[in-house]
């Protein structure tokens, strides 16, 4: 008798392209944007207040180290699929962050980006680069765009210039996004009037042309960094050649002016600008307190995506994998992550691990 995970998982898959082959691809979410500096910034939220441990991205999200990518690489290379390949993450990335010295010299006049490879810079992180372009000579690291920075530069502004506590103290130790920060302020593509979408076309432009600066190719794929996006910028992503579009199964996109619109997507799906809609369809978060035995739900939804003749598509955060601030949180996460890849390749020996746009090219050739 099917349970009723399993029933639903099995009903999500029972739509959109699918193939005879078992391709599995990891999609993780956040690579390149801060988030909670270090460990000593945990410390001094919490000396003023502020709850981080309500959530686990301010609790031990940060920018990977040299440390944290050799050990998730090492994790990726103990285990080959049918092919001898290992798996892939696709790093859904920010390729460029908030100026945090430079906004506090203009006193919040304006916001100041910067790439994110300065900011590597600045916390001593060197040697991460250094990995990434490894990772993705290897096949073991693959990014794609997630929007320029992890945050609303409107919102961020605004939360400062009002002195909204939580982000005033996460901001003073070169972080952002906590308990209590203001509404809106993870999302890069944050719009309150459709006019602001002027804006965020220039901030997409020039996020992806940084992206091509820092990796020497262009950004196939995008994902809408807390899926929050205007329909009004597909057209800018398309002409700035996204091909594929990283879109959940149902959501209201925001059209601005208090306006939305209803959107249902599935893998296959072809949207307005004539982008192809890619659709998460397994979840895979190991540390999340929230989610129990997240290895056996997973490892059901996979089930459940080769049973429909789908890719599994894993749906992961950088969170599950960051130890800069806790050692044992990544180490928690990639115990649980090689287990899955070992399940995986024991259950399925004919199994395919491939990137994001590897699967896009895979499911769509010819279409």
């Amino acid at each position: 008798m099917l349970n009723r995970r399993k029933t639903v998982s099995l009903l999500k898959n029972s739509i959109g392209v699918g193939t005879q082959r078992k391709l599995v691809a990891f999609y993780v979410d956040d690579w390149g944007s801060v988030r909670t500096r270090n460990k000593k910034a945990v410390g001094y939220l919490q000396s003023k207040g502020i709850d981080v441990d309500k959530s686990r991205f301010s609790r031990y999200d940060s920018l990977a180290s040299a440390d944290d990518l050799s050990a998730l690489f090492e994790s990726l290379r103990s285990v080959k699929d049918k092919n001898g390949n290992s798996a892939c993450f696709t790093a859904v990335m920010n390729p460029c962050n908030p100026n945090f010295d430079a906004i506090r010299k203009n006193q919040f006049s304006g916001f100041v980006s910067e790439p994110f490879t300065d900011t590597l810079a600045k916390y001593g992180f060197q040697k991460s680069l250094d990995l990434w372009k490894e990772g993705i000579r290897e096949k073991l690291f693959y990014p794609i765009f997630h929007g320029t920075e992890h945050v609303s530069r409107t919102q961020l502004m605004k939360a400062l210039r009002m002195g909204n506590e939580p982000d005033v103290r996460a901001f003073e130790c070169d972080s952002v996004g906590t308990t209590g920060s203001l509404a809106g302020i993870m999302q890069p593509c944050y719009i309150e009037h459709a006019k602001d979408n002027e804006d965020l076309a220039e901030n997409i432009r020039m996020g992806l042309d940084t992206f091509e600066k820092i990796f020497s190719f262009r950004a196939r794929q995008f994902k809408a960094g807390d899926d929050v996006v205007s329909p009004d910028l597909y057209p800018v992503l398309q002409a700035c050649g996204i091909a594929y579009m990283d879109e959940p199964t149902y959501i209201n996109r925001h059209l601005g002016d208090g306006k939305f619109k209803r959107y249902f997507a599935y893998t296959g799906k072809v949207n307005h600008t004539g982008q192809r809609i890619i659709v998460r369809n397994c979840i895979f978060e190991p540390t999340d307190n929230h989610t129990s035995d997240a290895l056996s739900k997973c490892l059901q939804m996979i089930d459940a995506a080769f049973c429909m003749k789908k890719p599994a598509i894993i749906s992961s955060h950088r969170v599950n994998f960051a130890g800069t601030i806790d050692e044992k949180n990544r180490e928690a996460g990639l115990a649980k992550l090689v287990l899955l890849l070992r399940t995986i390749v024991n259950r399925y020996p004919e199994v395919e691990f491939v990137n994001a746009d590897q699967l896009g090219d895979t499911l769509f050739a010819g279409k």
